[in-house]
C-alpha cells in the first residue's frame, strides 16, 4: 500500500490561498542594509556594552519589532526644471546638428555626382546610410548608456560624428563616402538618442512640453544649416564644407558635458536590494550567444510581443518613415530641376525650418494641456499630423512654381512640427522610462531599415522616369497610409480596452479581492468566489489585471518593473507545464537527437548517444520487470557518479519503480534506517569506493546474502529487500548489472511499452533523503511532474532553449537533486550532453574534462568553484566555457570575479531550492549583474508561489522584511514517505511548504536568503539572524588582505547560546587558517560601531573544525551544544 503521506486538500492556482488583510497594509519602505559577502567574529567581554544591555533588559517584543523598522526613503523624481532647462537647451543644440545634417545632404548632390560620375541612386545612398546608422545604432547606444551613462555617450557621439565628416572630406571613391557616412551616422546616433533619454529623466509633468521644445532644435537646424552649407559649398567646395561641418559636430561633446545625471540621495549600497524601477542587468557581450542575449536585452523584443500599443506604433512609424524624410532630401534637387536657383531652393529649406521654430513651441503648449495627458489622445494627434503630412506631398507633385513650393513647405512644416514633437513622447507614455532606451533602440533600428532603402528607391525612381514628382507622390501614399494605420490601430485597441474596463467594473479595487469574497461573472463561465475558499466549480479568468492584483511576476524574462507590493509573489509564465513522465521525455529527446551524445563518463571511458542510452534504459527496465519488480516498488541506488547510476535512474522511471537516492557516505546504521523506512526492495551499488565497502555493509545488515539464490533474498532485518545488484564485480548471492540487462525477454519489453501509456505523471518516482541536521533523515517523495518541470524551466532560464548545443560538466553528486534533476533530467528534457569528470569529486579532473570535452556549462557549489579557480588555470584551455550554475551556499565575490576573468564564465546563474521542492524555487538570470548574484538567489520559478511570513502569526510581512519563506506550486513534494506527522508539520492544509529558511523579497521579486529559522537568535526580545553577522564578519581586514586567494583565512559560524538574563547570547565560532592569529578583542573592536551592539558576539571561540552531517553540512545544533558545554550552561 502507498506510504506517501500527502495532503489531499486542493490548492487554488490563482492568487492567495486565503483572504489576508495584511496583503493590503500600507507598506513603509524598509531600510535594508546590504550585507557584505563575508563574515566576522566577536569577542567575549562582559564589561563593554554594559549600558546597552541594561537598557535592553527592559525591552519587550514591541521594541524588538522596531528593529529594521520603516525608514521612509525619498527617491528624487524627475525635477521638471532646475538643471533640466540646461539639459533641454543642450538637447536642442544636439538635435539641431544631428537630425538636420542628413536632410541637408541634398545640397551636395550635384557636386558629388559631378566629381564621382554617380547616378541619383548612388548619390541617394549617402544620406540613406547616414540616416540609417543614426537610427540603427540604437541597441549599441542603449548598451553604452547603460554602461557609461548618457553624458559620456553623447560626448563620444560628438567626437565620432565629427571625425566621420572629416574623413568624408578626404574620400577618394564613392565607397569611401559610404563608409565615412556610416561612421558619421553612428556618431549622430550616440549623440541624439541619449540626449532625448536624459531629457526624459529630467521632465515628467512637463514632458510633452519639453519634448516639443527640444525638437525645435531640429527646426533651428533645418532653417540654418541649408543656408550655412550652401554658403560653405560656394566658398570652400564640398570637401571644405564637410571638414567645417565635422568641426561643428564636435560641439555635441560640449552639450554632452552639460548633461549631468539626475541627482539621487539614495545610498549606493542599497540600489540593488530596495524596490526600484531602474535596476539594470549588466552583461559583457562576446560571441554569438552573447550577441543573442545582447539583442534580447537592448532591443525590447519582449515589449514588441507583449505591448500591443507599442507594437502598433512601431509598425506604423516604421512604414511612415519610409517616405517621411524623402521630401527633405529631394526638395532642393526637385526645385533646381524646375529652374529654381540653388539660393531659392536653400531658402525653401530655411522656410521649412522657420515654420518648425514657430509651430513647435505652440504645439508643445497646447499638447501639454491636461486634456491631452495620456497616450490615447496624443497618438491620435500624431496620426492626424502624419496623415496631413502625407497629403501635402501632392501639392509638390502637382505644382512646380516657387509660390506653390512655398505653400508646400509651410503645410509640410506645420504637420512635421506637430508629428516630430510627439514622435518620442508617444512611446515614453507607452513604456516605463527604465525600458525607454531599449524601446527607443528597437524603434530606431526598425526605422533605419526604412531610412536605408527609402532614398535609393527614390533615386532609382528618378533614374527610371526622369521625374522628381513621382517621388513626392510615392511619399504621399506611403505617409498617408501610415497615418491611417495608426489611427485605425489605436481606435481598435482603445475599443478593446473599453470593453475590458466594463467587465472589470464589478471588481472595484484590488483590496476587494482580499478583504471579502468577490463574484466574477462573465459569459461562458461558471460562478465562483475568488477569496481562496474551496469550491467545486471552475471559473475563467476574466481580466489579466486580476493576475496583477495577485502580485504576480512574469518570469519568462528578467523583471525590470517593480510589481510587488507585499512579500508574496507568483511566477506567472506564458509557457505551460509539461504533462509528461520521465520516460516520455527521454523517448522524445532520443527521437529528436538520436546521434547526439547524451552522457560521457571520462573515468570509465563510457560514451552513449541518446539512442544508445535509450536502448540501455529499455533493456534495464525490462530486466527489472523480468526479475519481479513491480510498479511502485522501491529501488535504492547507492554509490558515486557512474554510468549505472543514471542508467538505473531512467530505467526505474520507465518501469514505474520508485528510485531511492542513497548517500554513498552512509554507514551501516544510516543505511539500515533508510532501507527500512522506505521498505526498499532492491539495492544497486559498486563493490567498494574509496574507503566505503558497500557489499560488506550490506552483508552486515543482511547476513542472509550468499546463503540464498541471487534475487531471492529473505532478510529478517530488512524484510522487503529481495535483491542486490552489483555494478563492478560478481559477488556471491548478488546479481551483476549485466544479469539484469539480459533478463528481459520480448514479453517484458512489450509489458514495458504498455506501461508507458498507463503511468501517470503525478505518480511518485523518486525518494530523496534530506540530510537534516536534527533527527533522522526524511524521505522527500517527488513525482514525474515535480522533477520534469523543475528541470524544464531551470533549463529554459539558463538558456538551454536557445544555445545551439550544450555540454555540461557535472561534478555534483547524482544522489542529490542538483545532480539527478538539474543534470540528469535536463539531459532528458533539453537534449544536453552530460560530461562526468570522475566518480568522486576531483577539481583537476573537472578542468581536464572542460578542456577535453569542450564543456560550455559547468555545475557546482561555491566550494567546487573555489577549488577550481585555486588550480593553475593557465594550464587548461577553458575557452569553451560560457555559463555556470551555482547553488548550495552563498559565494564570495572574489570567486565570482575569478570565474569571469580566469575561467571565461561570463554567465553565472545562482539558484536556491530544497529537496522537498524538486529542488529549485528561486533562480537568477544569466544576464544579472554581480551585485544581484551576491545578494540574492534570483526570482521565483515559473508556476510557483512564494510568500514571506512572520513565523509566529503567519501574516505576510512587508517587502524587505525578513520572515519565514513558504513555497507552493507544482514543485512541492507529495510528502515525506511514511511519515504523516512530519509531512503535516512541513506542508500546511493549503499546500504551503515551510522551508524553515528566513528570507525577504524586494519589489522586483528577487529573494534574499537570510538564514535558517531555527538558527535565529532571540536576545532580549531582538531577532538576530546569524547569517547577517557571518556575512559582516567576512569583511574583516585580514580577510580583505587575501581577497585574491581562493580560500579565506577565517571561517565564521554564529550560534545562539543560553543566557539567564537575555534568553540567548550571540556566540561566534572561528576557525583560523594555519598561520593566522586573532583575538576576541580584535574582532570586538572591528564590530563596534559597524553593526548593532546587540548583534556583536558576546562569546568568541576559536575551533579547529566543525561537526558535519553525512553530506558535509555543518551541524549547528551540535556546535551550539558544544559551546554551551564549554560555557557550563
Amino acid at each position: 500500500m502507498p506510504k506517501v503521506v500527502e495532503d489531499q486538500t486542493p490548492a487554488t492556482k490563482n492568487g492567495p490561498s486565503h483572504s489576508d488583510n495584511t496583503l493590503l497594509r500600507r507598506e513603509s519602505k524598509k531600510k535594508v542594509e546590504k550585507c557584505p559577502e563575508s563574515v566576522i567574529q566577536h569577542g567575549d567581554s562582559q564589561q563593554e556594552n554594559q549600558e546597552e544591555e541594561e537598557q535592553e533588559s527592559a525591552s519587550c517584543p514591541s521594541d524588538a519589532m522596531q528593529v529594521g523598522g520603516s525608514t521612509a526613503r525619498k527617491h528624487l523624481a524627475a525635477p521638471d526644471g532646475g538643471w533640466g532647462w540646461v539639459v533641454l537647451v543642450a538637447t536642442m543644440l544636439v538635435l539641431s546638428l544631428t537630425l538636420a545634417l542628413p536632410s541637408c545632404m541634398g545640397i551636395f548632390y550635384t557636386d558629388l555626382q559631378t566629381e564621382f560620375n554617380a547616378s541619383n541612386t548612388e548619390t541617394s545612398w549617402v544620406p540613406a546610410i547616414m540616416t540609417a546608422m543614426l537610427h540603427a545604432g540604437g541597441p549599441l547606444c542603449s548598451m553604452l548608456v547603460e554602461r557609461f551613462g548618457c553624458r559620456a555617450t553623447v560626448m563620444v557621439g560628438g567626437l565620432l560624428s565629427g571625425l566621420g565628416m572629416v574623413f568624408s572630406s578626404l574620400a577618394r571613391t564613392f565607397t569611401d563616402i559610404y563608409i565615412t557616412s556610416g561612421i558619421t551616422g553612428l556618431g549622430l546616433c550616440f549623440s541624439f538618442q541619449p540626449s532625448v533619454t536624459m531629457m526624459g529623466h529630467y521632465f515628467e509633468r512637463r514632458r510633452v512640453f519639453a519634448n516639443a521644445l527640444s525638437t525645435t532644435g531640429t527646426a533651428v537646424g533645418l532653417s540654418s544649416l541649408p543656408l550655412i552649407t550652401n554658403a560653405l559649398l560656394g566658398q570652400f567646395g564640398w570637401r571644405g564644407s564637410f571638414l567645417i561641418l565635422g568641426g561643428m559636430l564636435l560641439n555635441c561633446c560640449v552639450c554632452g558635458a552639460l548633461m549631468r545625471p539626475v541627482a539621487s540621495n539614495k545610498p549606493r549600497n542599497s540600489q540593488v536590494w530596495e524596490k526600484t524601477s531602474n535596476l539594470s542587468l549588466q552583461k559583457e557581450t562576446k560571441g554569438l550567444k552573447d550577441i543573442i542575449a545582447f539583442l534580447y536585452r537592448h532591443m525590447a523584443f519582449d515589449l514588441l510581443v507583449s505591448n500591443a500599443r507599442y507594437r502598433a506604433y512601431t509598425v506604423g512609424v516604421t512604414w511612415t518613415v519610409l517616405g517621411f524624410l524623402l521630401p527633405l532630401l529631394y526638395l532642393v534637387p526637385y526645385a533646381t530641376h524646375h529652374n529654381i536657383t540653388i539660393d531659392h531652393a536653400a531658402f525653401l529649406m530655411s522656410i521649412l525650418g522657420l515654420v518648425n521654430i514657430a509651430v513647435r513651441p505652440m504645439a508643445a503648449l497646447v499638447l501639454g494641456m491636461p486634456r491631452f495627458k495620456g497616450s490615447s489622445m496624443i497618438v491620435y494627434v500624431f496620426a492626424g499630423a502624419v496623415l496631413i503630412n502625407g497629403l501635402s506631398n501632392c501639392i509638390c507633385g502637382a505644382w512646380t512654381s516657387f509660390e506653390a513650393l512655398l505653400l508646400y513647405v509651410v503645410t509640410f512644416g506645420l504637420s512635421m512640427s506637430v508629428g516630430s514633437s510627439l514622435l518620442y513622447t508617444v512611446p515614453m507614455d507607452m513604456v516605463e522610462m527604465s525600458l525607454f532606451p531599449s524601446a527607443l533602440g528597437l524603434l530606431c533600428m526598425l526605422e533605419s531599415l526604412s531610412l536605408l532603402i527609402g532614398p535609393p528607391l527614390a533615386g532609382l525612381l528618378v533614374d527610371l522616369t526622369g521625374q522628381y514628382s513621382y517621388v513626392f507622390y510615392a511619399c504621399g501614399v506611403c505617409v498617408s497610409s501610415g497615418g491611417f494605420f495608426l489611427m485605425g490601430s489605436f481606435y481598435f485597441l482603445d475599443s478593446k480596452q473599453d470593453e475590458v474596463e466594463k467587465k472589470k467594473k464589478i471588481m472595484k479595487t484590488p483590496s476587494d479581492l482580499y478583504q471579502k469574497p468577490v463574484v466574477v461573472l462573465a459569459p461562458d463561465c461558471h460562478l465562483r468566489s475568488v477569496d481562496g475558499l474551496k469550491h467545486s466549480k471552475t471559473w475563467k479568468l476574466c481580466s489579466t489585471s486580476l493576475l496583477q492584483w495577485c502580485r504576480s511576476v512574469h518570469v519568462d524574462s528578467p523583471p525590470y518593473i517593480p510589481s510587488l507590493t507585499t512579500s508574496y509573489v507568483h511566477g506567472t509564465s506564458s509557457i505551460s507545464l509539461l504533462p509528461l513522465t520521465v520516460g516520455q521525455c527521454l523517448d522524445t529527446t532520443a527521437q529528436r537527437w538520436p546521434d547526439r551524445e547524451a552522457v560521457v563518463f571520462l573515468q570509465d571511458g563510457i560514451r552513449k548517444t541518446f539512442v544508445q542510452f535509450q536502448q540501455d534504459v529499455d533493456k534495464m527496465a525490462a530486466g527489472l520487470l523480468a526479475l519481479g519488480m513491480k510498479r511502485g516498488d522501491r529501488l535504492g541506488v547507492w554509490g558515486p557518479n557512474t554510468y549505472e547510476w543514471i542508467l538505473f535512474q531512467f530505467a526505474s522511471a520507465k518501469a514505474g519503480i520508485i528510485l531511492v537516492s542513497l548517500n554513498p557516505a552512509y554507514q551501516v546504521k544510516e543505511l539500515d534506517f533508510t532501507l527500512k523506512k522506505v521498505q526498499c526492495n532492491a539495492v544497486v551499488c559498486p563493490t567498494r569506493f574509496k574507503t566505503q565497502h558497500f557489499c560488506e555493509m550490506l552483508r552486515e545488515i543482511c547476513p542472509e546474502i550468499g546463503t540464498m539464490p541471487a534475487g531471492m533474498i529473505k532478510s529478517s532485518r530488512v524484510p522487503d529487500m529481495r535483491m542486490v545488484i552489483v555494478t563492478d564485480s560478481r559477488q556471491p548471492g548478488m546479481l551483476h548489472v549485466e544479469d539484469v540487462m539480459q533478463a528481459g525477454e520480448s514479453r517484458h519489453h512489450k509489458e514495458l511499452m504498455d506501461l508507458q501509456s498507463k503511468l501517470s505523471f503525478d505518480e511518485p518516482i523518486n525518494i530523496q533523503f534530506t540530510s537534516g541536521t536534527t533527527g533522522s533523515p526524511k524521505g522527500a517523495t517527488l513525482s514525474h511532474h515535480n522533477i520534469v518541470n523543475n528541470a524544464y524551466f531551470a533549463g529554459l532560464r539558463i538558456g538551454y532553449g536557445w544555445r545551439p548545443q550544450v555540454r555540461v560538466c557535472v561534478p555534483v553528486p547524482m544522489y542529490h537533486c542538483f545532480g539527478s534533476v538539474l543534470a540528469g533530467m535536463s539531459m532528458a528534457v533539453h537534449g544536453v550532453t552530460l560530461v562526468f569528470p570522475s566518480s568522486g569529486y576531483n577539481s583537476q579532473a573537472n578542468l581536464e574534462a572542460i578542456q577535453s570535452e569542450k564543456c560550455n556549462v559547468v555545475y557546482g557549489t561555491p566550494t567546487m568553484f573555489t577549488d577550481m579557480v585555486s588550480q593553475d588555470l593557465h594550464k587548461f584551455d577553458l575557452s569553451s566555457v560560457e555559463a555556470g550554475l551555482m547553488g548550495g551556499a552563498p559565494c564570495p565575490s572574489e570567486i565570482i570575479r575569478k570565474l569571469k576573468t580566469d575561467m571565461n564564465m561570463k554567465e553565472i546563474t545562482i539558484v536556491y531550492g530544497t529537496t522537498e521542492n524538486s529542488p529549485l524555487t528561486f533562480m537568477g538570470f544569466p544576464q544579472e549583474n554581480e551585485e544581484l548574484k551576491l545578494n540574492t538567489v534570483g526570482c521565483i520559478m515559473n508556476h510557483t508561489e512564494a510568500k514571506v511570513v512572520e513565523p509566529t502569526t503567519g501574516e505576510i510581512v512587508p517587502l524587505g522584511t525578513p520572515g519565514e519563506l513558504l513555497i507552493r506550486g507544482a514543485c512541492v513534494m507529495h510528502g515525506y514517505w511514511d511519515d504523516p506527522e512530519k509531512t503535516s508539520q512541513a506542508i500546511s492544509q493549503d499546500r504551503w511548504y515551510r522551508t524553515g529558511d528566513t528570507a525577504s523579497l524586494n519589489s522586483l521579486g528577487y529573494c534574499r536568503i537570510e538564514g535558517r529559522l531555527k538558527d535565529m537568535i532571540i536576545r532580549g526580545g531582538e531577532n538576530i539572524y546569524p547569517a547577517e553577522i557571518e556575512q559582516f564578519l567576512f569583511t574583516h581586514p585580514k580577510v580583505q588582505e587575501v581577497q585574491n586567494c581562493s580560500i579565506s583565512p577565517f571561517v565564521f559560524l554564529v550560534v545562539g547560546v543560553k543566557d539567564e538574563r537575555l534568553g540567548e547570547q550571540v556566540c561566534a565560532c572561528v576557525r583560523l587558517k594555519e598561520g593566522q592569529t586573532s583575538s576576541a578583542e580584535e574582532i570586538r573592536a572591528f564590530c563596534k560601531g559597524q553593526i548593532s551592539h546587540f548583534k556583536i558576539p558576546h562569546y568568541v571561540f576559536f575551533v579547529d573544525s566543525y561537526p558535519l552531517t553525512a553530506s558535509g553540512k555543518i551541524k549547528k545544533n551540535a556546535l551550539k551544544e558544544k559551546m554551551e558545554e564549554k560555557l557550563g550552561l
